[in-house]
């Protein structure tokens, strides 16, 4: 990296620091995950306790084996899966709060954007061709969210750049001292043993050092007249560190748990049903107009510098190429990966060009440092940029309601509130959160906010599983903040009698069962059940397509026609024949 500082006249540092900086403030949005909180919170238990939880003690739904699933490792992987970075999530909210939290995550972002530039220029590529590049990677890691994956996005790249130095370093041959030996030896099982302990991600690095040892094994055989003696001891040192590095993998709370469930998650279950993270890039096109442009643009260069250079490039780096590309296909969570394997194909490019378009990478390069200037102007003027506040997605002032009065019984929340509930609603379990540590709990939360009215011993479905529960408190959006669809157990609760509306704000909706715990406080703060119909129709206003218009402006008729207001029913009934 030293060498490379040194190299650049002052318009390229100038430049780098410009972008850097600009990819700093573009990544200072506001929290929109949840899963943030509950690392915090079991971050603040390790620090507090000195150890790694054997059990879950924020929910009240949780059972030591998942009854739908009694071979599923999810509940242990996932309790001690993060002990190594959740304390460090803990000590930042601790020190700094959520503008923390958020700083920390654009930090995260130009390390590792930076690491990828020091990376492509290392590999020989051009100083315009590598922050081309860059800007592509750098404009869908932005949206990466809150969570301890930022570690693998680091560790994943530095794990490649780790084995291509080894290699190389086994191939040029290694002097005898101690100390280079353990120079070459020590820097990836360290990584490794580090990654196992912070996040479940490491199974991809884990992945990446199998490929390379795939790749030389091959290489070796296609060239094995030409080898001779020092190129065996070579390829053999190369694969003893890279045993060592994944065997350094299961020293952890988890051992080979991790591998296991990460194998389950490629199967059909609940969790890749339900978790967006496990739709394909083109199913989060269709469904959720996610298009990711600049991922599509990578994944074209990808596929056409391979073909161009099929004979010609190192045959680990295709296969990790080939591989990860066609993870990223499949699943959504794997694109960042891919995204920080690209510095692979920037090489390659560069060797295509041979010092041709200059000027033109010279243009593309101003051009995108404009529109990214420009970008960040309008988001500051917005305000989405530097944005500490919750309260757009988070039950913030909802909390002071159930903390000021203190309501009787069990909470339901929806799984992206529970995190945010266990850190910030002290003496109250949650229902479920991110964690989803139970299966029938998940399928049990989305029937209930579904509003399923399938009869179970005679009550609606969505009511039998509260009454299962012993639900007293009801704690949800009329509307999901991320995607603005409405939750029909609002519906639902404005036609039943058991729960009766106590409270109610633009994000919040608040409920208790009628009875002996909170009868006095259904009598002093109970609400026209109107109202949670009514929120709903504000937020429902929201739409990005006509054909997500007519969907919300049918659904709002529908609400106004369940209210008896006939006429504001068929005015908007009426706007979807137009």
């Amino acid at each position: 990296m030293k060498e490379f500082i040194q190299k650049m006249h002052i318009g390229q540092v100038l430049i780098l620091f410009l972008f850097s900086s600009v990819f700093f403030l573009i990544s200072t949005t506001p929290i929109v995950e949840g899963d943030i909180f509950w690392h915090i919170k079991t971050g603040e238990w390790i620090w507090a306790n000195l150890s790694i939880p054997d059990h879950d003690m924020f929910t009240y739904t949780s059972q030591k084996i998942d009854p739908m699933r009694p071979e599923s490792l999810q509940y242990t992987v996932v309790l001690k899966g993060y002990w190594l970075s959740q304390p460090i999530f803990y000590l930042i909210d601790r020190w700094l709060g959520v503008p923390g939290i958020i700083l920390f995550r654009a930090f995260m972002i130009v390390l590792i954007l930076l690491m990828l530039y020091f990376w492509m220029r290392r590999l020989g590529a051009g100083f315009n061709l590598s922050l081309l590049i860059l800007f592509l990677i750098g404009y869908e890691m932005r949206y990466m969210g809150d969570r301890p994956h930022y570690f693998s996005f680091l560790f994943f790249p530095l794990a490649a750049m780790l084995l291509e130095s080894i290699r190389g370093q086994c191939k040029a041959g290694i002097k005898g001292t101690p100390s280079s030996w353990l120079r070459l030896v020590a820097p990836l099982p360290v990584l490794m043993l580090a990654w196992a302990n912070m996040h479940g991600g490491f199974v991809t690095g884990a992945t990446l050092i199998c490929i390379y040892a795939a790749g030389e094994l091959i290489s070796f055989i296609l060239r094995r007249k030409e080898m001779q003696s020092g190129d065996v001891r070579s390829l053999s040192i190369f694969f003893l560190i890279c045993l060592i590095s994944v065997a350094a993998t299961f020293v952890s709370p988890n051992t080979y748990k991790t591998y296991t469930v990460a194998l389950s998650l490629t199967g059909d279950n609940v969790l890749t049903h339900l978790v967006i993270d496990h739709i394909s890039p083109i199913t989060a096109a269709r469904l959720l107009g996610d298009y990711k442009p600049t991922y599509w643009l990578l994944i074209f260069f990808t596929a056409v510098v391979l073909f161009l250079r099929i004979r010609t490039v190192d045959i680990s780096r295709l296969l990790a190429l080939s591989f990860f590309s066609a993870l990223s296909l499949s699943v959504l969570r794997s694109v960042p990966f891919y995204l920080t394997l690209t510095p692979l194909i920037v090489v390659e490019i560069e060797n295509i060009l041979r010092g041709r378009f200059k000027r033109l990478l010279a243009a593309s390069l101003f051009m995108v440092m404009t529109i990214l200037i420009l970008k960040t102007g309008i988001m500051l003027k917005d305000g989405s940029l530097l944005n500490f506040s919750l309260e757009d997605v988070f039950p913030v002032h909802a909390v002071e309601f159930i903390k000021h009065t203190r309501p009787k019984g069990n909470l339901f929340n929806p799984t992206d509130w529970g995190g945010y509930l266990m850190l910030n609603l002290s003496g109250y379990q949650v229902f479920d959160d991110g964690r989803r540590l139970m299966t029938d709990v998940v399928l049990a939360g989305h029937q209930i906010l579904g509003g399923m009215n399938t009869p179970i011993s005679g009550v609606p479905a969505w009511r039998a599983y509260l009454d299962s529960y012993k639900v007293d408190i009801i704690l949800i959006p009329s509307v999901s903040p991320a995607f603005i669809d409405f939750y029909p157990v609002v519906k639902e609760l404005y036609l039943d009698s058991h729960f009766v509306l106590v409270y109610s704000d633009k994000l919040s909706l608040v409920y208790l069962r009628r009875g002996e715990n909170n009868q006095d406080l259904i009598g002093r703060y109970a609400l026209p059940r109107e109202l949670s119909l009514m929120r709903a129709i504000n937020r429902l206003h929201i739409y990005k397509t006509e054909e997500e218009m007519k969907e919300k402006y049918r659904l709002i008729g529908d609400l106004y026609l369940l209210m008896g207001r006939h006429e504001a029913a068929e005015q908007y009934h009426g706007m979807l024949k137009k």
